[in-house]
């Protein structure tokens, strides 16, 4: 768990460029540890068989109030979980942060892990396959006493840690993390499958070369994984990596184990095979991994305060859940707004484009500004179409209330010109009368 957060707060506050060198020194400690802690836990047990558990406890105390007191909290961890500020606490200046977080896709995520994390399992089951069984190997084959044998894997112990602070650093930068971890992966094969040779000497070359390989493949393996994070996807990352990792050194003395009762020189012909197996892997990986820092390299903008980085305009590239969920958003939308979308969808294609005209990327002044003007012009544009529509309305109303009034105008002249009801006989007199009106103009004599 402690290594996990050591990688983590390293990532957080190294600048990508001195990664390499940080994370080599950090693994040189774990082989530090590897190297002087048994020698220290022997001496202490000349005070007792609990002594060495008394020191351990007491330093783990120790280092408690030490980090507490002189180690500051991450500035990335302080931003992410800070609504106030993203600035160190402490200092800076308070602001409120506009800025959505996001992250890099649960999917690219999960198979960094996996690549990086079946990496570390490769490289972490041969190194443990090798120490566990080396020791019963030497015994058994060469006859090597205690003294020879811990002399020889101090001697290994000691060439590792500086082959993390002196070599891991130059390569990484030479040639990268890929051809590093390519490079580390062929010497723990070679070198693994050299132990289970004769003479002595091959056996002695060829275990320093896997002692080499595992550095390289390590310090390359830690800082490849440390560079395809984000602030939001670093903890899982490394915490998942590291823990495939702890499963090589469980699985591997195990598997060594059982297989050593059938023959002993099998343990590191397997051990071998698993470097080889990290090596194809590596390869097979390469172009997902490639397509990946792309899409990293895509977002460095992603949550910035600017999209100019370095004086280049970096535009932003979204996930497919990001993608998903936007065009789940604005197809719902356009439904919602009576938009016939499906029928006419590459006419709405055409619209979108109209009304999304490219902003100018000179500036971040000139970006904003275009982008405020944009939205101003569709606002008022929006205000005068609910104003017209309004207008309408209120026209249409007055019209309709104009010709009400008419129509009761027109039924009062109807009831006022409207002449008396008369009886049947007086009717048909009338009717006479006007028909004997009527034909006078034929000559006629009614």
């Amino acid at each position: 768990g402690v290594s996990s957060v050591c990688q983590v707060y390293i990532v957080d506050v190294v600048p990508p460029s001195l990664r390499a060198e940080y994370m080599s020194y950090l693994n040189s400690s774990t082989q530090a540890s590897v190297l002087f802690g048994p020698s220290i836990g022997a001496g202490l047990s000349a005070l007792g068989l609990q002594a060495p558990l008394f020191v351990q406890c007491f330093v783990s105390v120790l280092l408690c109030f030490v980090v507490y007191a002189h180690l500051p909290e991450s500035p990335e961890w302080c931003r992410l979980s800070s609504p106030v500020s993203p600035v160190f606490s402490g200092g800076g200046t308070v602001r409120t942060s506009r800025q959505r977080e996001v992250g890099m896709g649960r999917r690219n995520m999960l198979y960094i892990v996996f690549s990086y994390g079946i990496l570390s399992l490769c490289g972490m089951l041969s190194q443990m396959a090798i120490l566990s069984m080396f020791a019963i190997y030497s015994a058994k084959v060469y006859d090597m006493d205690s003294v020879h044998v811990g002399f020889t894997m101090t001697l290994g112990a000691m060439t590792s840690v500086g082959t993390n602070i002196w070599i891991s650093p130059k390569l990484l930068h030479r040639i990268g993390e890929h051809g590093s971890s390519l490079m580390g992966f062929v010497l723990i094969s070679v070198g693994a499958w050299m132990i289970s040779m004769q003479p002595i000497q091959i056996t002695l070359l060829g275990f320093m070369m896997a002692y080499q390989g595992l550095a390289i493949s390590s310090s390359a393996v830690a800082t490849a994984a440390a560079n395809m994070t984000d602030t939001t996807t670093r903890s899982s990352i490394m915490t998942g990596t590291r823990m495939l990792k702890s499963l090589g050194a469980v699985v591997g003395p195990t598997l060594s184990g059982h297989l050593a009762s059938t023959d002993v020189r099998l343990p590191f012909k397997v051990a071998s095979l698993v470097g080889l197996t990290g090596f194809v892997a590596q390869v097979l990986n390469k172009p997902v991994i490639q397509r990946i820092q792309e899409r990293l390299r895509q977002r460095r903008s992603v949550g910035k305060d600017s999209a100019l980085l370095e004086g280049q305009w970096v535009d932003e590239h979204g996930t497919r859940e990001e993608i998903w969920d936007l065009g789940v958003f604005v197809a719902d939308l356009l439904t919602k707004r009576h938009y016939r979308w499906v029928t006419y969808n590459l006419e709405l294609q055409h619209f979108l484009s109209d009304s999304f005209p490219a902003l100018p990327k000179v500036s971040e002044a000139a970006h904003r500004k275009a982008y405020d003007c944009r939205r101003r012009i569709v606002r008022e544009q929006y205000k005068l179409e609910v104003a017209k529509t309004t207008m309408s309305y209120q026209e249409l109303q007055e019209a309709y209330q104009s010709l009400q009034r008419r129509h009761e105008d027109l039924q009062v002249e109807v009831l006022r010109d409207k002449p008396r009801k008369m009886s049947k006989s007086e009717d048909v007199k009338w009717g006479r009368q006007e028909f004997t009106a009527a034909m006078t103009g034929f000559g006629g004599n009614y």
